[in-house]
């Protein structure tokens, strides 16, 4: 994904840009990107300072953590640039990381856009807030049916902590 910098009007701008996952290097082992990386962007320009802010979207299919089923899931991010030219450099400068600078009359915005994406998903993915799981004894899908296997309520191998006195004296 590429922004070609002189074309940019001396005002605001707005850019539609759109890339596959596998174009921006997306290759995450637990994440399937169903659909095209979109990313909407509102760039303005101020002689040769842009300052770019936009949405990243896309669709990407998981694995719930519960019960194992796939499910898609809406990712969005947000997605914030300032960009200077200085003499046949554009230099990205950015609080969050090192500044980097590209050479040309196009700003490569792949870094940026693949790390928007990879901090958009989730630690925990679940198909539902409420999921239930896997029975752990036979596999059933507790969101489906429930089983009839014996719930213990203890751990046997913890038993003898119950015993143990951690009041000081």
């Amino acid at each position: 994904m590429k922004i070609d910098l002189k074309s940019l009007r001396d005002e605001v701008n707005y850019l539609n840009l759109e890339g596959t996952a596998d174009s921006l290097g997306l290759k995450i082992e637990w994440v399937e990107f169903s659909s095209p990386v979109k990313v909407n962007l509102r760039v303005l320009r101020s002689g040769k300072n842009y300052i770019g802010e936009g949405k990243v979207e896309t669709v990407a299919l998981f694995e719930c953590s519960r019960c194992l089923k796939k499910y898609s899931q809406p990712l969005k991010a947000d997605i914030r640039f300032l960009l200077k030219e200085e003499k046949d450099q554009i230099i990205l400068e950015s609080e969050d990381r090192e500044n980097l600078a590209q050479t040309g009359n196009f700003f490569k915005l792949d870094d940026l856009v693949r790390e928007s994406l990879i901090l958009s998903i989730p630690l925990k993915s679940l198909c539902q807030e409420d999921c239930k799981g896997l029975c752990p004894t036979c596999g059933t899908d507790l969101n489906v049916t429930t089983c009839e296997c014996k719930k213990e309520k203890n751990d046997p191998r913890w038993e003898k902590l119950k015993d143990f006195n951690t009041e000081k004296k």
